[in-house]
């Protein structure tokens, strides 16, 4: 409980420490007076915005003007203001105020002001008793100071120039008691009434139906005001003194009707701005909205005959203590909602209202004749409010740093113990890579003995049961034993190629080797090397070539027919019925082709992109294998259930294709087919066609002269068949063998050679040396077509 009690005394403490500082400063900018211009704004927009009241028409001011000044000039002569004030007095006015200066004569006429001055006894001079902005003191005219009918003219002006205040009275240097001209006509009018000043307590004095209550300093918006003599708060009417104005030339004329004159108080004065008599008031927005001096006066003299007679009760400041105290709240108030409102969708509700209750409070007090000050309120309400809400978010983010203290020395724990654990993990890596590393040695040299202690028996085994194949006097089963196992050795191979194939490109050992060949006599290869496994299936083998491809193109030929061999082989392995399709367009044909990839020119050479497509209508690939199918060792469905291959040839295909810089896709539909599409960059050898024929020039010669060349191509006859008698079927066997790459089996043809033929026995032997197999097509596929003594 006293823990409790504690912090509860500890929290309001943190909050009204806060609270007692911003009051105690409101309260210090209020007594230093720095807030009275905001406060004077405040009363001004009051006065502006309260609603017209009933004005009985008691007063009327005879209004020297410019009009007038231009007519007579000015000061206007004693004869011409004689000649007024008797006219005036005909039409029988209950009291004449002159603020007019007197004291020197103004000739002609002197005598005749000074008879009519000594005749009115209800004229009332004035004479200027203080020094102020207004100007020095002057004097009253001396026969009307002798018969005691003078009033004082001086006004109280605020600090920003315009007048508040109303100074009913005051004491002279003389110390004598001195009326103003405004209450002295008041009074006089009221007189008539059976009104008069009566004081009730102290400073209060009640006039007829309105108590007056002596202007405090500290009262209302004033601080330390200057309050000599009886002032009181101004309650203007919104016209210039609320009163009826008429010229002083109308009343020379006789043009003024006698009611506007008779049981009034007249004042005559100027109103010309060229006078310079112009006061600002609160209704004042410029030079040209100002008041003149007799219009001041008349509206004091109204003010009070309409608070003696109709309650119109003057205004009123709320004492000091009394808005420190309600300034005092709105800080509190200010200061609570900082604390307690946290959410923005309740403080657009709240503000608003307690806005709204300040600002409805202090003008309901005014429109009873009150003035409570707002500025200092609002001001205290607003700072104590920013404050608290500053100071929650201060602590805030002082409880923010904290933890993100906290959470970084618990941040750096955590690093350290992870950086140890990384050290330990980086530690095992290590020792994971050089293990991995020795693994790939191993691998290496795995690879290596495999190469070496596999192929080059499959090799012996391949090329001695090629050469029993020659022997003629096998029987069938022997052959059919014969051709099991070259069939079984070029599997096993097959298989070798393949996982040393794809090692080296794992390994990024593989590199391109762009030759020049046919792109024709490449396909025209590709198509005879499966035709007899499309003719033993019973398919039927279908190649459309697009009549713009390139004749010549420069490309790493032993890759690009890798990767259709496999493809194309694939086809013919996964189809049982139906059609295997080989098709070639360039870029750009209309034919159905998908998007490219982005061109890669290989040279500053012609660069096109060649679309192969391997189509066939098998058994298909399920959607789900799709996306599996080109990684390692991962058949499709079909595959598996073939038992057939190791999962290694669309992997090497990919990894190939994108060597050459190209793309492989695949679309396929379940029991419909299966289409692969690849797509590479060549380059396009527009010369070669004639450089590679001009080497050929020497096999033509041996050509008898009165031969053909016919349009036609031999059918490869049975291997069973003597080669040395058949020379067309050798160059079928070197044809095949060049485009199996073989080139052991490539130069073991050319020493069985039937027609030996040096120049062409030299051609050939370079180009095995250089490894051009596809100028061994040319050079066999020519002279199998050749009609010769062969």
């Amino acid at each position: 409980m006293g823990k409790g009690l504690k912090r509860q005394l500890e929290l309001w403490f943190k909050r009204g420490l806060p609270i007692f500082g911003i009051s105690a400063g409101v309260l210090g900018l209020q007594w230093s007076g720095l807030l009275q211009p905001l406060e004077w704004a405040t009363w001004d927009l009051w006065l502006n915005t309260v609603p017209l009241e009933p004005n009985p028409q008691r007063v009327t001011v005879v209004a020297i003007d410019e009009s007038d000044i231009s007519r007579w000039g000015y000061p206007l002569s004693d004869d011409l203001l004689a000649k007024g004030l008797t006219k005036i007095r005909k039409l029988q006015p209950r009291a004449i105020g002159l603020d007019l200066y007197r004291n020197l004569p103004v000739e002609p006429g002197h005598a005749n002001l000074q008879q009519v001055f000594s005749t009115t006894p209800n004229l009332i001079g004035i004479q200027r008793f203080l020094h102020s902005s207004l100007g020095e003191g002057v004097d009253a005219p001396p026969i009307l100071r002798d018969r005691k009918q003078v009033a004082a003219s001086d006004l109280v002006i605020d600090a920003d120039g315009k007048l508040r205040r109303l100074l009913l009275s005051f004491r002279d240097p003389k110390k004598n008691a001195q009326l103003t001209l405004g209450s002295r006509l008041a009074l006089i009018y009221l007189e008539k009434e059976q009104i008069t000043p009566k004081t009730i307590q102290g400073q209060t004095i009640q006039l007829g139906k309105s108590i007056f209550r002596r202007l405090e300093p500290h009262e209302g918006g004033y601080i330390q005001a200057d309050v000599e003599g009886y002032q009181i708060l101004s309650r203007f009417q919104r016209s210039p003194g609320g009163v009826t104005r008429v010229s002083l030339s109308d009343v020379l004329d006789e043009r003024v009707a006698p009611q506007l004159i008779r049981d009034r108080v007249v004042l005559v004065g100027t109103r010309a701005p060229s006078i310079n008599d112009q006061i600002y008031t609160p209704f004042s927005r410029g030079a040209d909205t100002t008041w003149a001096g007799v219009e001041i006066h008349a509206d004091v003299t109204n003010q009070l005959i309409s608070a003696a007679l109709d309650g119109r009760h003057p205004f009123q400041g709320v004492p000091y203590p009394i808005y420190s105290v309600w300034t005092i709240v709105w800080v509190i108030g200010g200061g609570w909602v900082g604390w307690k409102l946290r959410s923005w969708s309740k403080a657009s509700i709240l503000l608003p209202g307690l806005v709204l209750i300040l600002v409805g409070t202090t003008y309901s007090l005014f429109l009873m004749g009150w003035w409570l000050p707002m500025a200092s309120s609002a001001i205290g309400f607003a700072v104590a409010g920013v404050f608290c809400r500053t100071y929650i978010a201060w602590e805030q983010l002082k409880r923010s740093h904290q933890m993100l203290t906290n959470y970084s020395k618990q941040l750096e724990e955590e690093v350290a113990a992870r950086t140890q654990e990384l050290t330990e993990k980086n530690q095992s890596l290590a020792l994971s890579k050089r293990q991995a590393e020795a693994a790939n040695r191993a691998k290496s040299a795995f690879l290596a003995n495999m190469n070496h202690e596999l192929r080059t028996p499959l090799t012996i085994i391949l090329g001695s049961s090629e050469l029993l194949n020659y022997d003629p006097g096998l029987n069938a089963e022997q052959k059919s034993r014969l051709t099991t196992i070259e069939r079984s050795v070029q599997h096993l191979l097959g298989l070798i190629n393949d996982v040393l194939e794809l090692s080296r490109l794992e390994a990024g050992a593989a590199v391109l080797r762009p030759t020049r060949f046919s792109l024709k006599h490449f396909l025209q290869g590709l198509e005879e090397m499966f035709e007899p496994q499309v003719l033993a299936k019973g398919l039927t083998l279908y190649r459309q070539d697009a009549p713009n491809l390139p004749r010549y193109i420069v490309a790493d030929e032993n890759k690009l027919r890798q990767v259709l061999v496999n493809l194309i082989n694939n086809a013919v392995k996964f189809t049982s019925q139906g059609t295997v399709s080989l098709q070639v367009f360039q870029s750009g044909d209309d034919l159905t082709s998908q998007e490219t990839p982005i061109e890669r020119p290989l040279s500053n050479k012609p660069t096109v992109y060649l679309i192969f497509q391997v189509s066939d209508t098998g058994v298909g690939i399920p959607e789900s294998d799709l996306e599996q199918i080109f990684e390692a060792f991962v058949q499709s469905e079909s595959g598996q259930k073939s038992q057939q291959g190791t999962g290694l040839g669309l992997a090497i295909c990919r990894q190939m294709v994108q060597l050459m810089q190209g793309e492989i896709i695949v679309t396929s539909a379940l029991g419909q087919g299966t289409q692969f599409q690849v797509t590479i960059p060549v380059e396009v050898d527009a010369l070669a066609s004639v450089g590679r024929f001009d080497a050929l020039d020497p096999l033509r010669s041996l050509s008898a002269p009165s031969t053909s060349l016919s349009t036609t191509v031999q059918e490869e006859v049975q291997p069973s068949r003597a080669i040395t008698h058949q020379p067309t079927h050798w160059c079928s066997e070197l044809h095949h063998a060049a485009y199996r790459l073989n080139a052991e089996r490539c130069q073991r043809l050319i020493g069985e050679m039937p027609i030996p033929d040096p120049a062409l026995l030299h051609h050939l032997q370079t180009l095995i040396r250089q490894f051009q197999f596809d100028q061994i097509v040319e050079l066999t596929t020519l002279k199998q077509n050749q009609d010769t003594n062969w």
